[in-house]
């Protein structure tokens, strides 16, 4: 009905299976599938933090009491995806805030490595083509909602210093934006 164990030698375990770039998923909200499954794919793939914000086209609107009840559930989305992946630190959940808040506060960060994805094949680069990031710089990726930014969003997104980028020929839905983005980018610059 009980065990004992004392430890003979001095106990050492260290994993580290976090990846090399600090990378924030800033993420407009989505349906709550669409969403959980975000969230749980991309602490697979090595998110540091995860921003949900509400667009101007969000079809998604939560009250602070729902907001309150989804932070929990996805903060155990969160701890499942970790224990999943074989992660030992747990990425950090912003409470959800609109676009123009997050935007607001990044207009003085200098130091992130920002990109926004725009599905308008008249952009001059892909994501491919963006330069490297300096080593050791945050990387935040902002993906809109299902029926994209506005282009004021985009206008105000590049203002805060997030560039433009395509991630290919085809529009993604929003749930799958963000993955495929996050792997390119863990393929390019991180530790695929």
């Amino acid at each position: 009905k009980s065990a004992q164990a004392r430890w003979l030698t001095q106990a050492e375990r260290h994993v580290d299976n976090e990846s090399p770039l600090n990378l924030t998923l800033i993420q407009c909200l989505s349906s709550a599938e669409k969403m959980d499954w975000t969230i749980e794919k991309s602490v697979e793939l090595g998110v540091n933090a995860i921003v949900p914000v509400f667009s101007n086209r969000s079809q998604i609107k939560l009250s602070a009491e729902r907001i309150d009840k989804k932070m929990l559930h996805w903060q155990r989305i969160i701890i499942a995806a970790c224990a999943q992946s074989g992660r030992n630190i747990c990425p950090q959940l912003h409470a959800p805030l609109s676009l123009t808040e997050w935007l607001k506060n990044r207009k003085s960060t200098v130091n992130s490595y920002k990109i926004i994805l725009h599905p308008d094949p008249q952009l001059p680069q892909t994501l491919s083509q963006l330069p490297r990031p300096e080593k050791n710089t945050p990387i935040e990726l902002l993906i809109g909602p299902e029926s994209g930014f506005d282009s004021a969003e985009i206008h105000a997104a590049q203002q805060s210093g997030y560039q433009t980028a395509l991630l290919g020929p085809r529009i993604l839905r929003t749930e799958t934006a963000g993955l495929a983005t996050l792997s390119s980018i863990q393929a390019l610059w991180g530790d695929f």
